[in-house]
């Protein structure tokens, strides 16, 4: 099998290729910079998808192309990646490519409150990452539609792993670790954290199972937040946070304390700790037949088990 991996050397991109290679297959990896690579077999392509340059070489006759470049933190690069260079890489790969894999995010459905969000559930993004992720789920769907191109779009919630740049679960983990963590509001919050190793190989299955065309896959290993705070601090060898603040107080208190520079406490902290929504992962386990390999208190040792910095 021969396949493509835009963001090559990313958190996500590596393991994908390694995945591939272990398997014998053909590996093309596009990327800004070479950087640390899956190991001997992979054939780099240096380029930047939100800057002019030809792509077709690098797209040219693979079975499978998973377009997993992404960026997180800056927001001015944001439009030109997602967006535009996901433009790009549709005309280069129209009439290439046997199928095109979206590595995409729950975030695009935006915050639901306490509800299940399904694959059928409208996009409702609400921040710049989720637009433009959004904007780029839409282009390939309508490229799918226009040119027959078969396409799986696969969204994950929040990815971890060892080195994983989203710094979220680190400062959960230190804030566990220094026993300054708390709950908000009544229990039952969601933690919808999947591990990487899990969307490796759903990232897999939707490039080789027959059924996956045209679908689109939610992604998320969830459990309540006592549960994942509890499995995290088991991890560290810590005490489990036992103090619980009431919401409503928490979400005025952030409203004031997230303008001053460098405080912990947001709006987007409070919503994120408790928040009650859910993305049942039903659809790909029952049409895919995947199930998680790796389960949260085994990720979550991984990381940080005791010794381990978080």
């Amino acid at each position: 099998m021969k396949v493509a991996i835009t963001g090559g050397s990313g958190f996500l991109g590596r393991r994908l290729a390694a995945a591939h290679l272990q398997r014998g297959d053909e590996v093309r990896l596009l990327s800004r910079s070479r950087k640390d690579g899956p190991g001997d077999g992979g054939r780099w392509f240096q380029g930047d998808l939100s800057a002019d340059g030809n792509l077709r070489a690098f797209v040219d006759g693979v079975d499978v192309l998973y377009h997993c470049a992404g960026e997180l933190r800056d927001e001015s690069r944001m439009q030109a990646l997602h967006v535009d260079g996901t433009r790009r890489l549709i005309e280069a790969a129209s009439g290439r490519i046997g199928r095109w894999v979206q590595l995409s995010s729950v975030g695009v459905y935006g915050a639901r409150g306490a509800v299940s969000v399904t694959e059928e559930t409208p996009l409702n993004p609400a921040n710049h990452y989720e637009r433009t992720k959004a904007d780029s789920d839409r282009l390939v769907l309508a490229a799918a539609a226009s040119q027959a191109l078969p396409l799986v779009i696969l969204r994950p919630s929040i990815v971890f792993g060892p080195g994983m740049p989203n710094r979220s679960l680190h400062q959960l983990a230190g804030m566990i670790r220094r026993r300054l963590f708390f709950f908000i509001g009544p229990p039952g919050a969601s933690a919808n954290y999947v591990p990487v190793d899990n969307v490796i190989d759903a990232l897999l299955a939707c490039g080789e199972h027959p059924a996956a065309p045209g679908k689109v896959y939610n992604l998320s290993a969830w459990t309540t937040m006592e549960n994942f705070v509890a499995a995290l601090a088991g991890a560290m060898a810590v005490p489990v946070p036992a103090l619980r603040l009431p919401l409503l107080p928490m979400k005025l208190l952030a409203a004031v304390a997230e303008r001053v520079p460098g405080s912990p406490l947001s709006r987007a902290r409070v919503e994120a700790l408790s928040s009650r929504t859910r993305f049942p992962d039903d659809k790909i386990r029952r049409e895919l037949g995947f199930q998680h390999r790796l389960g949260l208190e085994e990720a979550l040792g991984q990381m940080f088990s005791a010794g381990k910095t978080p």
